[in-house]
């Protein structure tokens, strides 16, 4: 949340080259440190390590590239690669690691050799099972540094131009709005009008607020989808951390056939008809995903003596659940991919030239997403024992039904933002 707040204000003021620059040094010298820490043997250094990496997100910065450097008839299109790609990105993390963790196990180490600061000599670096990952994005972001340093060009903003907004810039309105009913305003008083002229502004199209509400569900998705498998299927089916990380990867290959799909629907249906059939999908998948072997069970009121504590659809469990979690999580590309090309379209062009713009705001509620499911899931695990499944997915289904409702309420604003394209 304050790598977003540090990028919206880098670009808004700057440029996006230099904002992606720096979001790609600071995880390079976070993965030093974090590989470093295991030879100086500091905790401290570790943490330090990992949050130069966090620091370092370029999400904000990125989706505010798209929403103002993209064409409106291409926006759909950029917006549908972009989740790929963050898609991809989060398959194949837990994929590597799976690798690494099958390939050096705990057994695998060597030494390196060479002079650190703070040492008199010559230290060992250590490579193991526990730094070979930081070796391998220092690696990674060597390459996205150079790559932004020598190939990349700042784009024209195309959508968020002077020539192209009708409104003064959004600091004068503040400041001239508190002086017409306040006087001279006082900080408090500054503070207030900031609120409502950003509240007014989100919310006086309930298309763009609409957009955000559904984006929040996506990350949550994601999120539990991630965080939540390894508990699962280690309940359920006894199926090691490993197995786990490669199900997980192995999502990543729904990518490519839900941005097909994406792509050959938008050329026949409009966005908001994709978002609903998207919904739908992810309705399906929650029913089919949760557990009615213990929810029968919980109705009768009694379980079965020869039946173990933990048991996931009269052992047909494992099917369900995999093929519902993909069907879930396919579905869930689907609907950010026209999802964030709404909400590019539907960005009040107030916020264009703003601090609070579309990239901070939807970084903002990714990372409180995120927050939200690692929570959901940890009160699932103490207080939905026995239904763990059923306990962590079913809070899906209500705010599904709450997006759909928004989407109908809001249908011919969505509608008015299809017609641009045309």
């Amino acid at each position: 949340m304050f790598s977003a707040l540090l990028y919206s204000a880098w670009y808004t003021r700057a440029t996006f080259r230099s904002a992606l620059i720096f979001s790609a040094l600071l995880p390079l010298i976070g993965n030093i440190l974090y590989v470093s820490a295991l030879t100086y043997k500091s905790f401290k250094l570790a943490m330090l390590g990992r949050f130069f990496i966090g620091f370092g997100s370029a999400e904000v910065s990125v989706r505010q590239l798209i929403a103002g450097c993209v064409s409106v008839q291409t926006m759909t299109r950029a917006s549908a690669l972009f989740v790929m790609a963050n898609s991809l990105g989060m398959s194949i993390g837990p994929l590597i690691a799976a690798l690494i963790d099958s390939v050096a196990g705990s057994g695998f180490e060597f030494n390196i050799n060479i002079y650190l600061p703070g040492s008199s000599a010559d230290s060992n670096v250590i490579v193991n099972n526990a730094t070979i990952s930081g070796f391998l994005m220092f690696f990674l972001w060597g390459v996205q540094l150079i790559s932004l340093l020598f190939l990349f060009d700042e784009p024209k903003r195309i959508n968020i131009s002077v020539d192209d907004i009708d409104v003064a810039d959004p600091d004068e309105i503040i400041i001239s709005e508190g002086e017409k009913h306040q006087g001279k305003p006082t900080k408090l008083g500054k503070l207030v009008s900031n609120f409502t002229w950003y509240f007014r502004v989100i919310f006086k199209n309930g298309a763009f607020p609409t957009t955000m509400y559904l984006y929040c569900f996506i990350c949550l998705a994601a999120e539990v989808i991630g965080s939540s498998c390894a508990m699962i299927v280690d309940r359920y089916f006894g199926w090691e951390e490993r197995s786990a990380g490669l199900i997980v990867a192995a999502l990543g290959a729904l990518v490519i056939p839900a941005d097909f799909i994406v792509e050959r629907a938008s050329h026949e249906y409009s966005e908001r008809i994709i978002l609903k059939w998207s919904i739908f999908s992810c309705m399906i998948s929650v029913i089919t995903i949760l557990n009615f072997e213990e929810i029968v069970f919980n109705i009768v009121g009694h379980k079965p003596a020869i039946i173990s504590r933990f048991q996931y659809d009269w052992g047909a469990g494992v099917y369900f659940y995999v093929v519902s979690m993909s069907l879930l999580f396919m579905s869930s590309i689907s609907m950010e991919a026209v999802n964030t090309s709404l909400m590019s379209k539907t960005t009040p062009k107030e916020l264009s030239k703003s601090f609070i713009n579309m990239g901070l705001m939807a970084s903002m509620v990714g990372a409180l997403s995120d927050v939200l499911a690692d929570g959901m899931i940890t009160a699932c695990a103490f207080f939905g024992q026995d239904e763990l499944v059923s306990a962590i997915y079913f809070p899906f289904l209500p705010i599904l039904v709450v997006g759909l409702f928004f989407v109908n309420r809001y249908n011919s604003s969505l509608q008015d933002v299809w017609k641009l394209k045309e």
